[in-house]
């Protein structure tokens, strides 16, 4: 198998990607290509599974970069004898098909792989630009058509439905679709109590971008009492330039109860002294970092997307935010945590229960190789 990645960094696609190695090792040779691993994929050494890197699999902007990966790409696929080529970023999803146009290109073996892609969010998900979803659903609409067929993964049945709307059924008969939740694999945190008088530390996992929004959860941050901590974990979120939005925000006693983390290797010690776990992402497929905090035992403010649609019906103890109005999206998150805290210890034994019953990684993972031997048994 060969399992395409995109960006080397501490995001959703390298963790999702770490879980399937740990779930198919035992069964499968597994060979994994990124780009230039910058945290993300440190977990690799030792897993048994090979790591391959392609310079532009992030997304960049670059038609070079992008023109370069694809040769890359493309040799990789083209040397290897795999039955399985699954990609997973947006921009290793497009080059992938890229090279499906070109499958008169002779594939080493017997030229019989099956192809994968895992949409991690919609290409035209509500919540992006108009004009910029616009282009993508053209794209989308185009590659369907004319793409070789291969199977299509969504986090959800809601962005199963939601793709099939835009693409149509008709268009979609020579493909799979497939559903695939999200799992979480933390190791089980020990319960603590926080004294009433002690800080409420709230804290977010996310990149400095456009989706994750990470401004909108420090205008909440603004209303919430003093006794509050926003704690922001995330590529960009500790550069200067996102420090001086945020101080244009911010009054100087809240700027000084703001933690910058940056990217974060292991966020289970920030989840360990949480009061609560915070997203305001305009857009996403299925949050692995609000299944973590779940998996923690901790009460989620999640925005009300189609993304977090399952998580906000599911969780014991979640806040819907709006995020049109930072003062009643505090209120809001204020009065779940204080609930959460007044019974922490039955709270987290019901969340962690609830958590167990849908997203445990030992079921997910069972499920996944169902689906990967089900894929393999037509090559």
């Amino acid at each position: 198998m060969l399992l395409i990645g995109g960006d080397g960094g501490y995001s959703g696609v390298p963790r999702y990607i770490l879980q399937m190695v740990r779930a198919l090792r035992e069964e499968y040779d597994l060979t994994v290509v990124s780009d230039q691993n910058t945290g993300g994929y440190d977990q690799l050494r030792g897993s048994g599974a090979r790591h391959l890197t392609v310079q532009g699999l992030r997304t960049s902007g670059s038609p070079l970069r992008a023109m370069r990966a694809l040769r890359g790409l493309r040799e990789i696929v083209r040397s290897g004898e795999y039955d399985l080529v699954w990609a997973h970023s947006r921009m290793a999803v497009f080059l992938l098909r890229l090279v499906l146009l070109g499958r008169a290109l002779r594939m080493a073996g017997d030229g019989k792989a099956q192809f994968a892609i895992t949409h991690h969010s919609l290409p035209f998900e509500n919540g992006m630009p108009q004009f910029y979803a616009g282009v993508l659903r053209l794209v989308e609409r185009l590659m369907i058509r004319i793409v070789a067929p291969h199977h299509l993964f969504f986090l959800s049945e809601i962005a199963r439905v939601r793709y099939v709307e835009a693409i149509s059924a008709k268009a979609l008969r020579r493909h799979h679709l497939h559903v695939l939740t999200n799992c979480s694999d933390l190791e089980p945190l020990a319960p603590l109590t926080h004294a009433p008088e002690a800080p409420r530390f709230i804290v977010m996992t996310g990149r400095d971008s456009y989706q994750k929004n990470l401004i909108a959860a420090v205008q909440i941050f603004a209303h919430l009492p003093s006794c509050y901590r926003l704690v922001l974990c995330g590529s960009g979120s500790d550069h200067p330039a996102f420090q001086a939005k945020v101080t244009a925000c911010l009054t100087a006693d809240q700027m000084n109860r703001v933690g910058f983390r940056g990217p974060v290797a292991d966020v289970r010690p920030e989840l360990a002294r949480a009061s609560a776990y915070l997203l305001t992402s305009r857009y996403e497929g299925m949050p692995i970092g609000a299944l973590e905090a779940w998996e923690a035992g901790l009460p989620v403010a999640l925005p009300e997307i189609d993304g977090t649609a399952d998580i906000l019906s599911q969780h014991p103890l979640s806040a819907a935010l709006s995020l049109t109005d930072p003062a009643s999206d505090a209120r809001q998150l204020d009065m779940m945590v204080s609930r959460y805290l007044t019974e922490q210890a039955a709270w987290q034994i019901r969340i962690k229960r609830e958590w167990a019953a849908g997203y445990r990684f030992t079921d997910w993972a069972e499920r996944m190789r169902a689906k990967v031997s089900a894929i393999i048994s037509r090559c």
